[in-house]
């Protein structure tokens, strides 16, 4: 019922705003944009009207709510979850005008705020988007999971979110409590987001180079202090080293100096303190050098040392973990936290999290341990900084670890890609042969058996 006639609510909503606002306002260029991507989705009419009050913005969407009502009574059986779609929104757009919106911005149960007022709790999680193996991915137990117990367990103030796409979008508009920031205009299949139970002062979206992939980056303030965080997702592959050098020195240039934005991002950055955490991407212990060449520290590498038995605890993203991805055994530092120089907050903890599989979540009807759902490919990171009074952060000496020394791009573990993806075409080969081989004998005659 919940996917019955959802098609033309959607065109319906469409050609009232059409009807009624033209198609001229960058709100309209943004809920055209919207709506195209939720055509290629499994949203239901409820949570497209939901979304479309979202994006359209109280007064806007004031205008088209009569038309999406008259639309409804060609839905008698879906008038009442519509109508209360609507009024749950309005009602927390109102609240959140009127600055009553508490409840956003509390931690989830299970938090004590008097005991980290004078801390930051930062966390980076890739989510793993959906895909056409869906039966394998199983993001309708993945997303519910991440979203209304993983997450919150962290008690993080923001969570950097990669791979988010319109489906985990409309997830957390359910299940989430904080405040979801994405770039608006994306047209990607995925893309960044910041989760926020703080107050936001600022947002912007900055695009990388070599790639329509943009970073996300807020300004929040926590204990009358600010701190601008940035979630950004670099490219992937062995062959894209230089490429991701690009953008992390593009990006720190941007939050830094500010350095082709407006004047008044530019004077914020002057002396904000920044953090920058995603998925990096860096497939070999060898680039690590590029986070300390651009002035940034890795909380990690700072906390846990630089030692080759630490690099291997820090590994967030393991092929073992993924039973799909056959001769895939490379183990990598893929995620990471890193502080830029000008950072006075002292970093006391980070640790990984998002190990253990889901339980009783079945894949495939196949039993769980056979084939066990974890929350995602990847493990995320936490981390806690101490805010209460000035501590200096210089900036340490990179001393280069003899496993960082390898010439080739090479995971710090396993096979690379290009060794990976050969053993799959041959795997392949072998077996279309061999099928070949097992047609043809069935097929021929006894006598030449």
């Amino acid at each position: 019922v919940g996917m019955a006639n959802t098609a033309e609510i959607q065109e319906g909503i469409i050609a009232a705003v059409t009807s009624k606002l033209g198609d001229n306002t960058d709100e309209e260029q943004q809920f055209f944009s919207m709506s195209q991507q939720f055509k290629k989705s499994k949203v239901t009419g409820e949570q497209f009207v939901q979304y479309s009050i979202q994006t359209l913005g109280k007064e806007i969407a004031g205008v088209v709510l009569p038309q999406i009502i008259l639309l409804l009574a060609k839905f008698p059986e879906r008038q009442e979850a519509l109508h209360q779609a609507i009024e749950q929104t309005k009602a927390a757009m109102e609240a959140q005008a009127a600055g009553q919106a508490q409840d956003r911005v509390q931690p989830s149960s299970g938090m004590d705020p008097d005991n980290r007022a004078g801390s930051l709790r930062l966390a980076t999680y890739n989510v793993l988007k959906p895909s056409i193996t869906e039966c394998i991915v199983a993001a309708d137990k993945r997303f519910p999971y991440i979203l209304s117990q993983l997450l919150p367990s962290l008690h993080a103030d923001v969570i950097g979110l990669n791979e988010v796409t319109r489906r985990f979008e409309l997830a957390a508009m359910e299940l989430s409590r904080g405040e979801l920031i994405v770039d608006p205009t994306s047209n990607q299949e995925h893309y960044c987001a910041l989760l926020c139970h703080i107050p936001v002062l600022e947002r912007h979206t900055f695009r990388l180079p070599q790639t329509n992939r943009r970073a996300v980056a807020a300004m929040v303030c926590k204990a009358e202090r600010r701190f601008i965080v940035c979630a950004v997702h670099l490219l992937a592959y062995e062959r894209n080293t230089a490429a991701r050098q690009a953008q992390l020195s593009s990006l720190s240039r941007v939050l830094d100096e500010g350095e082709g934005c407006s004047d008044e991002w530019r004077g914020l950055v002057q002396t904000a303190q920044v953090c920058i955490m995603g998925d990096f991407n860096f497939h070999s212990p060898g680039e690590n050098v590029a986070i300390w060449e651009n002035g940034y520290v890795d909380v990690w590498r700072e906390l846990r040392g630089a030692s080759a038995r630490a690099e291997r605890q820090g590994l967030s993203w393991q092929g073992s973990r993924c039973w799909w991805l056959p001769f895939d055994d490379r183990a990598m530092r893929l995620d990471r936290v890193i502080l830029g120089a000008k950072s006075t907050a002292r970093p006391v903890s980070i640790e990984l999290f998002g190990a253990p599989a889901i339980p009783q979540a079945r894949c495939c009807g196949a039993l769980d341990w056979l084939f066990p759902v974890y929350p995602s490919d990847h493990l995320g990171l936490v981390m806690e900084l101490e805010l209460d009074g000035a501590h200096e952060n210089p900036r340490p000496r990179y001393v280069a670890q003899p496993y960082e020394l390898s010439e080739s791009c090479r995971p710090f573990q396993g096979r690379t890609f290009r060794e990976i993806v050969c053993m799959r075409i041959g795997a392949v080969v072998l077996a279309v042969v061999g099928l070949a081989r097992l047609a043809f004998l069935c097929a021929a005659p006894r006598s030449r058996l």
